[in-house]
């Protein structure tokens, strides 16, 4: 008998919890907090990005606690369903009175109290028949329904609206329950990857991130980089690059679209956003005793061998041809033996050979343009289109609660006197314009006013 009682009395302390307003601030104001966290501090960035922000200590203690992941972390998804829990219980343990409001108030079609939102008219009148059809009429003209009925000796009118607006509130709890649950999907089945393209290639996979690692990971489909466009200022900085990509599915093609930032391609519930770009510059080696040839690509600080004379070319610095200059580049040269040398590279052939006049090894450019990759940051967010519909329903909602009020009115005929009750749940001051509306166009707004100054 004591752990049925101490089990009751432990499943109604939680019960207590999961419907308290206190409750559900608290778990409002972790879960702001914890999105403040995620927007203002990096996420799954690399570790040494980090140390170099933090320092070690402060790094590690962030990292233990999922600072650096805070969407996919432990904690934020259990605020998630604890605020969901809550939502859930909060509506259970208040549909009984509100369904009270809404069903069982209008059945007993009588409106009593005071206050502010109550609005009540008493006045005299010489026909009952005649009073009772001016009324009926005034009142289905602003409610559409009257209920005309005789009660002890009293006829009587009832009129009602908009009692649904006592349930509006659960259409912004369901929004809200419905964007949780896309934040849970996202955070189960959505991920961020990193996609790069060389120009005239293509890829039928993401590396997609997983903490500090990235995993390749197939997508079903290819997108080739048909081209890549570049456009520099006069002074060599970069104003702006655009990816014309292709899908391809099944061997067929899909969808082409010309993307930049801002502007993503969207396919096979993945968007796929112009994020960044490769440089590179294609060098051949060539042995001018023998005539034995070798190539690379390489960017800027990229060092490489090449096989097939033993020896290893350095990119230390690049300068893209302009309209106002050729493409040139500084490289370091090491020869299988000797000393590494520094050469010029030019676009033009004599110059080159011309400033490595003596030199075993002749560096110069195998392409008339450098080589460029797209890099395409790829997001797959299942969630997104939940996260859409939920805020839809609390806008909706919210609209709806503020917008929208139960009105009622009763009004009761007997000896010669008319008395009318109203109660509004919102906006006394217009309900009671509406009020006087309505016994104006019944006909009686003159001997109401006359009356109400007279019980002033």
């Amino acid at each position: 008998m004591v752990e049925k009682k101490t089990a009751s009395s432990l499943s109604e302390r939680i019960w207590r919890l999961f419907v308290s307003v206190k409750f559900t601030v608290a778990l409002l104001i972790v879960w702001l907090i914890l999105s403040v966290i995620g927007t203002v501090i990096l996420q799954n960035g690399r570790p040494e990005q980090y140390v170099e922000l933090y320092g070690p200590q402060w790094s590690n203690f962030l990292q233990r606690f999922g600072m650096f992941d805070v969407y996919h972390s432990t904690g934020y998804i259990l605020v998630l369903v604890l605020l969901s829990l809550n939502l859930i219980a909060c509506s259970f343990n208040s549909l009984k009175s509100r369904m009270a409001l809404a069903i069982d108030g209008p059945k007993r079609r009588a409106v009593q109290g005071d206050g502010k939102q109550f609005a009540t008219r008493s006045f005299a009148m010489d026909d009952e028949s005649a009073a009772t059809e001016k009324l009926a009429a005034a009142l289905r003209a602003k409610f559409g329904r009257v209920d005309v009925f005789e009660e002890n000796g009293e006829k009587r009118l009832f009129a009602h609206k908009q009692a649904f607006s006592h349930f509006m509130v659960y259409v912004v709890h369901s929004g809200l329950l419905v964007i949780i649950i896309g934040g849970l999907v996202s955070a189960a089945f959505g991920f961020e990857g990193y996609m790069e393209i060389p120009e005239g290639r293509a890829r039928d996979f993401v590396f997609k991130k997983l903490g500090s690692d990235y995993i390749r990971t197939p997508i079903g489909f290819t997108v080739r980089c048909d081209t890549f466009e570049f456009q520099r200022f006069s002074g060599g900085m970069v104003k702006d690059y655009v990816s014309n990509l292709t899908v391809v599915d099944g061997g067929q093609e899909m969808l082409k679209k010309r993307i930049e930032v801002n502007d993503p391609l969207s396919y096979g519930g993945f968007n796929f956003y112009q994020s960044s770009y490769v440089e590179q510059v294609g060098i051949a080696l060539v042995d001018q005793a023998t005539g034995r040839r070798g190539a690379t690509v390489l960017s800027s600080g990229e060092e490489a061998s090449v096989i097939q004379l033993g020896a290893s070319v350095r990119l230390e610095m690049f300068s893209p041809p302009s309209p106002e200059a050729k493409m040139t580049a500084y490289v370091t040269v090491t020869p299988s033996s000797g000393e590494s040398y520094r050469a010029m590279l030019s676009s033009d052939p004599e110059a080159n050979r011309a400033g490595q006049a003596g030199r075993p090894i002749l560096a110069e450019f195998s392409q008339a343009r450098p080589v460029y990759s797209t890099g395409l940051m790829v997001v797959s967010d299942p969630g997104a289109i939940w996260i859409w519909i939920g805020s839809a329903l609390m806008i909706a909602g919210m609209y709806l609660t503020f917008y929208t009020a139960h009105r009622r009115v009763a009004v009761s005929i007997a000896s010669g006197r008319v008395q009318l009750n109203a109660h509004t749940t919102r906006n006394a001051p217009a309900f009671q314009r509406e009020i006087d509306a309505i016994l104006h166009r019944a006909g009686f707004a003159e001997t109401a006013s006359e009356s109400n100054k007279r019980k002033g």
